[in-house]
């Protein structure tokens, strides 16, 4: 018997009054994702596999396991690179 593992998607859209530069060392710098977010063990790598980690609580390690699918850079020509820089035309 196949096991069916459940999957979620979760979409934060946030407008940010910052280059896409800085918002790209926000989002793919360790030590800077543990400031804004939690501690982890990021690398920018396809394939990596990290994870975030907080004081576990009830019911929860407080560890929830990730794997890198997708980097792009905002200063390349990618599609969501392209979104970036769009978004900090209009924001300038």
């Amino acid at each position: 018997m196949t096991k069916t593992i459940a999957t979620r998607s979760l979409v934060v859209e946030r407008e940010m009054p910052h280059p896409p530069e800085k918002i790209w060392r926000a989002i793919t710098q360790s030590p800077l994702i543990d400031e804004w977010l939690m501690k982890n063990d990021f690398q920018p790598i396809v394939g990596h596999r990290f994870n975030f980690r907080v004081t576990p609580m009830p019911h929860w390690n407080g560890v929830t396991d990730c794997e890198v699918l997708v980097v792009e850079n905002p200063m390349s020509d990618s599609p969501i690179a392209g979104m970036l820089r769009a978004m900090r035309r209009r924001g300038d």
